[in-house]
């Protein structure tokens, strides 16, 4: 019975992956440097918003939590996001976003600042070069929002991905 359940979760795990892979597009293309953002340090979520275009301190930080992606009409397990942001001005790289997969496979985009205020951040997320092949490169859309003081609302526009999505909590 215990091999039976075990071969379950193994094939059920498999096709997910499977079907997520397809959405994720599998080929590589032109993609942001590989470059990693720094650590940023703590900052304090009554800052606020502001003027230029810098990124207010309730986003900066690492953010981690589990998040979702959409396939076939269903949310489904989407592993672990960690989501770090620093300090910068409209149009420079502010952080990443690290995708680990329920199987620990991880995929990295580059974050780049389109705009921001204190109820949201948007920015340009790029896969990384050296990214694993079943990444997705291409650019698109991230939003983050406050979600309480230690929290933030992550939602990535990119179906090629499955519009990853996840609540995350400050780890730093």
């Amino acid at each position: 019975m215990v091999l039976a359940v075990a071969g379950a979760l193994a094939v059920a795990t498999t096709t997910g992956v499977l079907v997520l892979d397809q959405f994720r597009g599998g080929h590589k293309g032109d993609s942001a440097d590989s470059g990693a953002a720094p650590s940023p340090g703590r900052s304090s979520a009554s800052t606020p918003a502001p003027a230029s275009g810098a990124v207010p301190e309730v986003y900066v930080g690492t953010w981690r939590g589990t998040g979702t992606v959409s396939a076939l009409g269903q949310d489904l397990p989407g592993g672990t996001f960690t989501v770090v942001i620093q300090r910068a001005d409209s149009a420079k790289v502010i952080g990443s976003v690290t995708q680990t997969d329920p199987l620990g496979g991880g995929c990295v985009d580059v974050l780049t600042l389109k705009s921001v205020t204190a109820e949201q951040l948007v920015a340009t997320g790029r896969g990384k070069k050296d990214n694993p092949s079943h990444c997705v490169p291409d650019a698109h859309e991230v939003r983050l929002s406050p979600d309480g003081t230690d929290a933030l609302r992550f939602l990535s526009v990119d179906p090629q991905a499955g519009n990853p999505k996840a609540r995350l909590e400050r780890v730093n």
